[in-house]
């Protein structure tokens, strides 16, 4: 009888030993399952990782703005206008960022020669003549550094017997994106379009009818000053209103603070009073058959005129450009002697 007993003792021990085992092998067998289907999702999300990241970048996108075409490399963006009219097909920039972009500017060589040269005595740091051949256009220009590792450069070219200007912020002339941009521009002809000649010199009229129309300058209200009137740009915010003497305001995208001036006394002393302690170069310009004196040093601009025993400035203490002073001049109008 006691035999018996251990033996059945000994039986179910081993029974409990056995379905021991069995839980272990279950529970290994579970846990190579779940590590083989963690690998596998991983290696499927490496996979796809690799796949995206393998993607041909956003390509290229030919846009036509006016008179010419540029393409646009994917994620970038094209912006048309001025400060003044931000249809005006002359202007328009291929932008990566606020700091980084291509600017170009097709109103004629008067104005492009101008704003070239006076741009050129004003960004002086490590600055270097360049030129090359680049698309269908033979640009001639100066590179300068920005004084933070970083480039930027104007340059100029005559395609199709048409004078264009670009201003290029944070690449150097020789880089990728420059010649991608600038080798992409190309001027429209009619006979590109398949208009006969007599139809293109029709369109063309009408064209230039519409254009100089929607290039009217639009101001988001005047202001009366002593010598006449100044039409305020959008895109501004007032900051002192003492009209007739003085009108202060901001730009909204620069911060750059304008001011309007108005007192008696020459146009020369103003500006020698404004810039005073700063390193700047003085010029005569005309506008529309107004005569106004500038004085520009770095991102800082001045310009005055005279009317009679009186003058009238604009000043730009912070990121200014002769573009925008030049788009604040056309919103000027002289009364009369």
């Amino acid at each position: 009888m006691r035999k018996r007993i251990i033996t059945l003792a000994l039986a179910a021990a081993m029974s409990l030993s056995l379905a021991a085992c069995g839980g272990k092998k279950e529970e290994s067998d579970t846990k190579a399952t779940t590590q083989a289907a963690t690998q596998a999702a991983s290696e499927s999300t490496t996979e796809a990782a690799t796949e995206a990241t393998t993607e041909a970048p956003a390509t290229a996108e030919a846009k036509t703005v006016g008179e010419w075409s540029v393409e646009v490399p994917g994620g970038w963006e094209l912006k048309i206008g001025d400060f003044l009219d931000e249809n005006d097909t002359r202007y328009f920039a291929v932008k990566k960022s606020d700091f980084y972009y291509f600017d170009f500017k097709s109103d004629g060589e008067d104005s492009i020669k101008k704003n070239y040269d006076y741009n050129k005595k004003t960004y002086t740091n490590e600055q270097q003549d360049v030129q090359a051949t680049i698309g269908s256009g033979e640009w001639t220009g100066f590179q300068y550094s920005d004084g933070f590792g970083g480039y930027g450069f104007e340059a100029y070219t005559t395609i199709d017997n048409t004078i264009i200007r670009v201003s290029s912020a944070g690449f150097a002339f020789d880089s990728e994106e420059t010649k991608a941009v600038l080798g992409s521009l190309k001027h429209i002809a009619a006979s590109e379009n398949g208009i006969e000649t007599t139809e293109a010199a029709s369109d063309t009229e009408e064209t230039t009818t519409e254009a100089t129309t929607e290039a009217a300058p639009v101001y988001a209200k005047t202001i009366e000053m002593k010598v006449g009137t100044v039409g305020i740009p959008e895109g501004y915010t007032e900051k002192k209103d003492a009209a007739p003497s003085q009108y202060v305001m901001e730009n909204d995208t620069t911060g750059g603070k304008v001011s309007y001036f108005c007192s008696g006394g020459t146009a020369d002393e103003q500006i020698d009073k404004i810039m005073s302690g700063l390193t700047y170069e003085k010029q005569d310009y005309d506008f529309d058959g107004v005569t106004w004196t500038g004085g520009i040093a770095d991102g800082f601009y001045c310009f005055a005129t005279n009317v009679g025993d009186k003058y009238l400035s604009i000043s730009i203490d912070f990121g200014g450009t002769m573009e925008e002073m030049e788009a604040l001049i056309k919103g000027v109008e002289i009364k009369a002697e």
